[in-house]
């Protein structure tokens, strides 16, 4: 867990991004963008477990992996995961 102390207004704000961020990944991948989807997913890796959120975080490492070994499939696997964790998170 992390060192510092993050308001549930903030943990609130971090689940609403991910949302958002599915749709930049899945157009990242259309346009075959993979270093920004890896760059998208190395960044979620981190940030995850400063939020409280360790599953998310390695979504986001095994995202991160298949994004820069460009495996489509894999990929949309992962961002069906994190589309699943975001649901759960916003009680949908």
């Amino acid at each position: 867990m992390s060192q510092f102390s993050v308001s549930s207004e903030m943990v609130a704000r971090y689940v609403l991004n991910r949302e958002k961020e599915v749709q930049f990944l899945k157009d990242a991948l259309v346009s075959k963008d993979f270093s920004f989807i890896a760059s998208k997913a190395h960044n979620l890796k981190g940030t995850a477990e400063s939020f409280g959120f360790p599953e998310l975080g390695l979504i986001g490492q095994d995202l991160e992996a298949v994004a820069l070994a460009q495996e489509e499939n894999a990929i949309v696997v992962q961002i069906k995961n994190i589309e699943s964790w975001v649901a759960k998170h916003l009680g949908k």
